[in-house]
């Protein structure tokens, strides 16, 4: 061979493998063993060390010589046999190194434990153990017992186990309560329609993950508009998506799923859209495969209803479905509030503005009376004054005089 000549080789995946392999098992086994070593004494203890000492040594031995003996070459690779079994020597000797550590590590601790234990039966039935121990000790220190009771847990475990699953329930509902209390109160704060909508969309997300929610009003007709809108996450400013003062508008006679919505004015949850056959039908949730809505009825009045969807499929269940209903109450009630109120602020600029007319046209006739009862009395001054007797055929001069 060339000096300058490339060496190519390569590796048995199958060597590789049974190596690995190898190397599991062992450690298993010297675990198994450790454990063993522990609890026994005497020659019993002796035993355990050098079986656990030889069988993690020779594991640690097979892996890398079978390791290398993976590893094809173009040329003829032999091994000195004295060294190799000096290296499965050297193996050996670490491995009971390390397990006698444990042990020394085992016999200077208390060795106290409280453990419990899943234990499944043949037929498949699980059952429960609380183990407590701790050993006896020689004169020398050295355990050479182990005293200890074994406790059958099953139902108390049971009983632990749907303690925590009711916490956990309790602990949702309360914080579902909570969320519920916030949106309630947030939706109080502002009587202006557009305040509303957005603390009604940042309340949902607590309740439900969403990628966009909207708000969608009937606007007389086949239109209908959405009221309020809110992406998650936020489209940035230059995305086309990003659209402040356009709402969307839909027409419903366009739409079969959304005119059908209208019509029934029932909650309905899609687990995945793509199965709906009407879905694509529906203006601007084409990408939401998962989608839940709710109507929103205030004093028997429908109002419009509440879209909530993501892009995620399957992700809705009845609780996500029955949370959206719980929020549409308070909701239903803020939306028609705050039409109220912009109706009432309507009136009251049109009443400001009749008022304003109004001390106009008194003030001009405060003045008109006015200017009346000047004439009055100068006609008054001059027909006192006058000494020419006053007759009709003299109101003509008299007029002239004044004019």
């Amino acid at each position: 061979m060339l000096a300058n000549e490339v060496m190519l080789s390569s590796y048995d995946q199958l060597q590789v493998a049974l190596s690995v392999l190898i190397a599991v098992s062992a450690s298993y086994a010297a675990l198994d063993l450790a454990g063993r070593v522990t609890a026994a004494r005497g020659l019993t203890r002796s035993a355990w060390l050098t079986g656990g000492a030889v069988s993690m040594g020779i594991g640690i031995w097979a892996m890398h010589y079978i390791g290398m003996l993976a590893f094809r070459l173009p040329v003829p690779v032999s091994y000195h046999w004295p060294t190799v079994l000096l290296s499965l020597l050297a193996g050996i000797s670490c491995s009971a190194f390390a397990l006698m550590a444990k042990l020394d590590e085992a016999t200077r601790s208390t060795g106290q434990f409280n453990q419990r234990f899943r234990i499944i039966c043949t037929h498949g039935e699980v059952r429960w153990v609380h183990v407590r121990g701790f050993p006896v000790r020689n004169p020398d220190g050295q355990i050479f017992r182990l005293v200890g009771t074994a406790q059958e847990i099953t139902e108390q475990k049971h009983a632990e186990d749907q303690v925590a699953e009711n916490l956990a329930i309790a602990e949702a509902a309360r914080a579902e309560a909570d969320a519920l209390r916030k949106a309630t109160l947030a939706l109080t704060q502002d009587l202006r329609m557009d305040f509303v909508m957005e603390a009604l969309l940042r309340s949902l997300e607590e309740l439900i993950p969403y990628t966009c929610a909207r708000v969608l009003v009937p606007e007389g007709g086949p239109h209908v508009l959405a009221l309020g809108e809110r992406q998650v996450p936020e489209p940035p400013k230059t995305s086309p998506k990003y659209r402040p003062g356009h709402p969307l508008t839909l027409i419903a006679e366009e739409s079969p799923f959304l005119k059908r919505l209208i019509e029934e004015r029932k909650s309905i949850l899609i687990s995945d859209t793509k199965e709906e056959k009407e879905w694509q039908s529906f203006k601007g949730h084409a990408d939401l495969r998962s989608w839940l809505s709710v109507p929103l009825m205030a004093s028997d009045e429908y109002l419009g209803l509440l879209s909530v969807g993501h892009r995620d499929p399957n992700l809705y269940t009845q609780d996500h479905l029955r949370r959206a209903e719980l929020l549409s109450i308070p909701a239903a009630a803020a939306i028609q509030n705050a039409r109220l109120f912009a109706k009432a602020d309507i009136y009251a600029s049109e009443l400001e503005k009749r008022l304003v007319d109004l001390r106009e046209a008194e003030n001009a006739l405060a003045q008109a009376k006015g200017s009346r009862q000047v004439s009055e009395d100068k006609f008054q001054k001059v027909f006192r004054c006058s000494p020419i007797p006053f007759r009709a055929q003299n109101f003509g001069l008299v007029s002239k005089t004044f004019n």
